[in-house]
């Protein structure tokens, strides 16, 4: 291993720092995503309040008194109100950014229009709760807010609060974690909650009235709003409705605006795409010019610069492509994208541009491809040249014919998958499933077999044709993204596998596998529960801990 190779980690740990700064300050994404989630758990908690109701009304009142506690607190309305105005202001920020609302996936049309609709039922439920309150020192009972809401009929309107909000938050929740195998194991129990929760919750408001009918219960006397404090609060309401409703007016109102003063102007870019050439308005994205014409263009998250599936490589034109966000930027580094790479939902070029899309096929698997933890073993020959000059043509294809073989027999032997083999190396992995460990010890065990059967064909080299073979062999833990039809598979037929796994194991290979040498990752030791000092000398390379050794060779055949 060179000096070079034992110096780059120790150089840059400031560059790491930087970028772990860079991933920690606050975006629109991250502040879009974290107040949406505080504003599902509000609402969670509001559901689960109205299910006990199906208990007794007693229970409800203790529950509303512990939800009060907490969001009625000086930091529980700042978080609050704090979330729903952050998302409320980056949903309109959103939506004026997009040119143009035609041939989106139906999803995002109705988390759009959920999302819209949201604020005008929260604001007519906030009214007559947290501003009665406030304003005119009412104090709320739950039989109070059930009473009235039943008795003016306004039940309905409580249903249909919960559900735009319950619904788009869902819809939220599925494109943040959709891809990600934790959330696609725990699938199943989650959807199970998301629909029961509020059919509890309606079927315990309607308890709720049915124990007041049926026992006559009466709120303390006193406590009942007052004919002034309702005219009030419709007052408070009314206002604020309209606002918002002003507010969304003007938001498209802007937009239409926009969209004239394109039109009037006539400017327009040229995309070229391979094997098709558009022109789009100024302004636009390179996916909203994809869409509109008919482009098959992935975009698993919708445009919001979180999956990368719908990159493009920029083939002409880069002068004409504004400097990437942030957004872009941590998405492109987190994929390790070469710097012709960009992401098409956030480039909206002001010139010509021609771009390489994945093509329909690969967009098919990308949209359908999600992160799956594995144990990966890479075998890579290192002297095929050496191989060459000392073999003649027949023997080397039965030597490498041989060493794919051998490879193939090997993997698939411990219950492995082979995802691809050409050239000089090869990938396989051990899904994790629900047993990393198990994963975990299958992969090492390929890798101790693989050195007695790289020994094995060595030595027959040797004795015929005085050469050995070199063969790296790495192993490592974590994810990588690819089709879940290959992973069921018997016979894969050499997929594109991408992932953070996968480069890590890439640079590892890089720095460490040169020739004759066994590199395995720590988190790999690590889970099959093995002593690390029994598998060489410790390198950390940019937050990956690697340890590497000298693999087993035959010894050279004398004169």
């Amino acid at each position: 291993m060179s000096a070079t190779a034992q110096d780059e980690p120790r150089a840059r740990p400031d560059a790491r720092l930087q970028q772990w700064m860079r991933r920690l300050a606050p975006t629109r994404r991250g502040l879009r995503f974290t107040s949406g989630v505080v504003l599902f758990v509000y609402l969670t908690t509001h559901l689960t309040n109205h299910a006990l109701g199906l208990v007794s009304l007693a229970v409800a009142e203790t529950g509303l008194d512990y939800a009060m506690m907490v969001w009625q607190s000086r930091a529980g309305t700042l978080l609050l109100y704090g979330a729903a105005l952050t998302h409320v202001g980056l949903a309109f920020e959103a939506v004026y950014q997009r040119r143009t609302l035609r041939r989106m996936p139906f999803r995002d049309l109705l988390r759009i229009a959920l999302g819209l609709n949201l604020p005008v039922l929260l604001i007519a439920h906030a009214a007559s709760t947290r501003l009665a309150m406030e304003l005119y020192d009412y104090q709320l009972f739950y039989a109070d807010v059930v009473r009235d809401l039943w008795q003016s009929s306004s039940q309905t309107r409580q249903f249909a609060i919960l559900a735009p909000g319950w619904i788009h938050g869902c819809l939220g929740l599925q494109a943040a974690f959709g891809r990600k195998r934790w959330w696609r194991q725990w699938l199943p129990l989650l959807f199970g909650v998301f629909l029961v929760l509020p059919i509890l919750s309606a079927l315990g408001f309607i308890e709720m009235q049915r124990e007041l009918t049926r026992f006559g219960a009466v709120p303390p006397a006193g406590h009942g709003p007052s004919v002034e404090t309702m005219a009030g609060v419709a007052r408070w309401r009314d206002r604020t409705v309209d606002i918002y409703m002003a507010l969304v007016a003007c938001l498209f109102a802007a937009r239409f605006l926009r969209w004239g003063y394109e039109r009037l102007r006539g400017a327009t870019v040229e995309i070229a795409y391979p094997g098709a050439r558009v022109r789009a308005p100024l302004g636009w994205s390179v996916l909203e010019a994809s869409r509109a014409n008919h482009i098959a263009h992935a975009s698993a998250c919708g445009g919001r610069a979180r999956c990368s599936t719908c990159r493009v490589r920029v083939l002409k034109g880069q002068e004409n492509c504004p400097p990437a966000g942030r957004n872009e930027i941590l998405t492109l580094e987190r994929i390790s994208a070469a710097p012709d790479m960009r992401l098409a939902c956030q480039l909206r070029p002001n010139g010509p541009v021609s771009v390489a899309p994945l093509d329909s096929v690969e967009a098919a698997a990308a949209q359908s491809a999600h992160e799956e933890i594995c144990a990966l073993v890479l075998l890579r020959l290192g002297n095929r040249s050496a191989l060459s000059s000392a073999m003649l043509p027949q023997d080397l294809q039965w030597a490498l014919t041989e060493f794919y073989r051998t490879f193939d027999k090997t993997v698939r032997a411990q219950g492995g998958l082979v995802l691809a083999f050409g050239g000089e190396q090869g990938w396989a992995c051990f899904p994790v499933g629900r047993d990393a460990a198990r994963a975990a010890r299958r992969a090492l065990a390929t890798v101790r077999e693989l050195e007695k059967e790289i020994e094995r064909l060595s030595r027959v080299l040797l004795d015929h044709w005085n050469v050995s073979i070199e063969a790296a062999i790495l192993a490592h833990l974590g994810p990588i993204l690819v089709d879940p039809a290959v992973l069921t598979a018997a016979d894969s037929k050499s997929p594109v596998v991408v992932g953070r796994a996968i480069d890590e194991a890439d640079r590892a290979r890089e720095a460490f596998a040169d020739g004759d040498s066994v590199v395995v990752s720590a988190d790999l030791i690590a889970q099959a529960g093995e002593a690390p000092e029994n598998w060489g000398e410790r390198h950390d390379l940019r937050g990956a801990v690697f340890l590497t050794r000298a693999r087993r060779a035959a010894e050279t055949a004398s004169g």
